[in-house]
C-alpha cells in the first residue's frame, strides 16, 4: 500500500515547516484594488552536491559525489536540478530491457509516492503509464518528476496586476531560503536523502533497483565550493568499473537429461545460474533417488533427492545430492563443467568483493527476508533452498541455502560448502558432512 506523500512541499525533506520555505517565494504582497509592493525578503540563492550514496544494499557504488552505477544489466547516471530528476541508462545486457514505471517509486523517509516521466501528461499522471522498452546496447533518457509535486496554479486577473496560470511542479528542495534564517535551514538540509525505487524487468524476471541519494554539500551561492571527487569513500569497485568486472548472461548449458541452465560470466570464470536437477552421471549411470530418512543417512551409494520429496520444489530449486555423487568420478556436472573446487568458490567471492559483499551480490532480489533480500548483480539468484541433515531431515527452507564444494577439509573426511543465511549477509564457508544433502552449482573447466 503506498503510503500518501505529505513531503511535496519545498524543504520538507529537510523537515523544514511548509509556512516558513513558503514564506522564501513570496516577495510581493497584494490589497483589494490597490497593489502594495512589500519589502523584497533578502534571501540567500543555495547550491547543492548530491551523492548516490547506495543501490540495492551496494554501499557508494561510485567514486564519493558521483552519481552513476554500473553493473552487468545497466550503466546509468543521474542529473538532479531543482524540480526533477534526469538520467541516461544503457542497456549492457544482451537482452532487451523494461522499466516498469507504474510501480517506479519516489521515496523520503517513510513517504512514499509516484513519478511520472517524459510523454506522460500532467492529467495522466495518476493513471497508467506503460513500460519504456530500451533494446540491448541502446541508451534510454528520461526525466522523473514526482507526481505529489505536480499542480495546478490559478492565475490572477485584475486590473493591475495579471500573473497566468497553469501547471507546475513544486521544487525538490529548496532554492532560495532567508538570509535571517539561512544557516538554520541549511544545517537541516544536509545529510537528507531521498530514494527512486525503479524496477527494470528483463527476460520476465524484474530486478528491483533502489537508488538512494544524499545532499553530500549545501552553501550559499557565494560561499559554495563543489565537492571534488578526488578523494573517494569506499568504492565497490569491482562492480562500479565494468572494465574491472564482466558479469554477463552469455547463454545456456543442458545437462544430460536435457535439463537447460542460463549461464553467467563472472570475471573469467563461467557459473550455471541455476541449481543442478540431474539424475545421471554423464556416463549414463543413475544415481539413487532416495526418499526415507533412515536410507539417506545409512547409505553408502551416490544420492540425490528433491527438498521434502516435493516435485514443486525440485522443479523450482533443483535437487539435493550427498557427498559421494559430487565427489564421484563419473562427474556429475554437464560435459566440460565439473563441481567447483573451494579455491573456485574463493576466487568467486573475492571477485564479488569479499564475503559480505558477494553475499549481497550473490542472493536473489526476493526469497529471504525483506531485510536480507540481495541485488542478484552476479546473476546467480541463490536462494534459501533449504537442505537435508546427515540424518536425512529436510530443514531451513526459506531461512538457509548449501552449496558444494569438491574439497575436502584438513581432515580428509569433510567437504567444504559455502552458505547463506537469513542470520548473516555474509557468505560462510562451512565444512560438512559429506551425509548431508546439499545444492550444486557447476562451473565450466
Amino acid at each position: 500500500m503506498i503510503k500518501k506523500m505529505n513531503f511535496i512541499q519545498p524543504g520538507t525533506m529537510a523537515k523544514i515547516p511548509f509556512k516558513l520555505i513558503f514564506s522564501m517565494f513570496v516577495l510581493i504582497g497584494f490589497t483589494s484594488c490597490n497593489v502594495t509592493i512589500n519589502k523584497i525578503l533578502s534571501l540567500s540563492l543555495l547550491k547543492y552536491d548530491f551523492a548516490l550514496v547506495e543501490v540495492s544494499g551496494i554501499k557508494n557504488p561510485m567514486d564519493y559525489g558521483e552519481l552513476a552505477y554500473v553493473d552487468s544489466l545497466i550503466s546509468i547516471s543521474f542529473s538532479i536540478n531543482q524540480r526533477e530528476i534526469s538520467f541516461s541508462l544503457r542497456n549492457t545486457s544482451p537482452n532487451t530491457l523494461k522499466i516498469i514505471w507504474d510501480e517506479t517509486l519516489f521515496i523520503v523517509d517513510e513517504n512514499t509516492g509516484k513519478v511520472m516521466h517524459c510523454g506522460i501528461k500532467y492529467t495522466d499522471r495518476e493513471m497508467f503509464q506503460p513500460p519504456s522498452v530500451i533494446p540491448k546496447g541502446t541508451v534510454h533518457s528520461d526525466v522523473i518528476v514526482p507526481t505529489d509535486n505536480v499542480y495546478y496554479k490559478d492565475g490572477i486577473y485584475g486590473a493591475y496586476v495579471s500573473v497566468a496560470g497553469g501547471w507546475e511542479e513544486r521544487e525538490l528542495f529548496p532554492q532560495t531560503v532567508p538570509v535571517s534564517n539561512q544557516e538554520n535551514i541549511i544545517s537541516k538540509l544536509k545529510g537528507s536523502e531521498f530514494t527512486i525505487y525503479m524496477p527494470i524487468q528483463v527476460k520476465g524476471i524484474t530486478q528491483e533497483y533502489n537508488f538512494k541519494f544524499k545532499v553530500i554539500n549545501v552553501a550559499d551561492s557565494k560561499s559554495y565550493v563543489p565537492v571534488k571527487l578526488t578523494q573517494p569513500t569506499k568504492i565497490d569497485t569491482e562492480i562500479a568499473t565494468s572494465k574491472k568486472l564482466i558479469i554477463s548472461e552469455i547463454g545456456i548449458t543442458a545437462d544430460i537429461d536435457g535439463n537447460q541452465y542460463p549461464i553467467f560470466q563472472i570475471g573469467t570464470n563461467i557459473w550455471m545460474a541455476d541449481n543442478l536437477k540431474v539424475n545421471r552421471f554423464n556416463n549414463g549411470d543413475q544415481i539413487t533417488e532416495i526418499i526415507t530418512d533412515n536410507k539417506w543417512s545409512n547409505t553408502l551409494k551416490t544420492a540425490w533427492s528433491m527438498y521434502d520429496n516435493s516435485i514443486k520444489y525440485g522443479n523450482s530449486l533443483g535437487y539435493l545430492y550427498n557427498g559421494n555423487a559430487v565427489l564421484d568420478e563419473r562427474n556429475i556436472c554437464p560435459s566440460g563443467w565439473h563441481v567447483p573446487t573451494d579455491s573456485d568458490w574463493e576466487n568467486l567471492i573475492k571477485t564479488l568483493g569479499g564475503p559480505k559483499e558477494a553475499g549481497i551480490k550473490l542472493r536473489a532480489t526476493k526469497g529471504w527476508l525483506p531485510t536480507m533480500n540481495g541485488t542478484n548483480v552476479s546473476g546467480m539468484k541463490l536462494l534459501p533452498s533449504g537442505s537435508r541433515n546427515e540424518n536425512g531431515q529436510f530443514y531451513g527452507a526459506g531461512k538457509v541455502g548449501v552449496w558444494w564444494s569438491s574439497t575436502n577439509d584438513p581432515s580428509g573426511v569433510k567437504l567444504f560448502t559455502r552458505t547463506l543465511s537469513n542470520d548473516k549477509q555474509e557468505v560462510i564457508k562451512f565444512a560438512a558432512n559429506p551425509k548431508i544433502g546439499a545444492y550444486l552449482r557447476c562451473i565450466r573447466d
